[in-house]
């Protein structure tokens, strides 16, 4: 299993590397990145048979649909942005001449991410049935509830962001309002 993600992983960012070299814009790393968790999740929850059905449908579909409604986001940052995102472009320039092996290293280093993201829910998909007691179902009901509660707040603070981004008088502002206000990361 590890190496078949490892493989996919490494064989997406540097897809990625290859679209970000010629077009000077490295943010596709954090579109990659999320998609490839979700892809990664989708495997492990159909290959990994021997866990009970009722949680392997549970993990990959919340899972999936989380790490994608995150790359859409992301996607749709990517293409809205007029130029390279600022961290990525403070990195081009710290680089310097070496920015084409500078970037390649820190794709490859996000390929690494995904599988240490992804863990936690392989190990959870790597337990036989007979491991599991009859509580599963009442964990995943409950572990439902606070997905859809956290998925709403998630896109809903996603959308005021891409609202305010929208607005060319924030430009260059920080968003500190709404669910953003809560839930913003870096």
């Amino acid at each position: 299993m590890w190496m078949m993600l490892t493989s996919i992983n490494i064989i997406l960012m540097v897809l990625a590397w290859f679209v970000c070299t010629s077009n000077k814009r490295a943010g596709l790393v954090d579109v990659t990145w999320a998609l490839g968790l979700g892809l990664n999740t989708i495997i492990a929850a159909i290959s990994l048979d021997q866990s009970p059905i009722q949680l392997r449908l549970f993990l990959g579909i919340a899972s999936s649909i989380w790490f994608i409604r995150l790359g859409v986001h992301l996607l749709r940052r990517y293409i809205n942005e007029e130029e390279e995102d600022s961290r990525y472009a403070t990195m081009r320039k710290a680089m310097g001449k070496f920015q084409h092996i500078g970037f390649l290293l820190f794709f490859l280093f996000q390929a690494g991410l995904i599988l240490l993201f992804v863990a936690p829910i392989v190990l959870l998909l790597s337990e036989p049935a007979n491991a599991w007691d009859s509580s599963l179902n009442t964990l995943i009901g409950i572990s439902f509830g606070i997905f859809v509660l956290a998925f709403a707040g998630e896109s809903l603070a996603d959308h005021q962001l891409y609202e305010f981004k929208k607005n060319r008088e924030n430009k260059g502002k920080t968003m500190d309002q709404g669910l953003w206000k809560y839930s913003r990361h870096p």
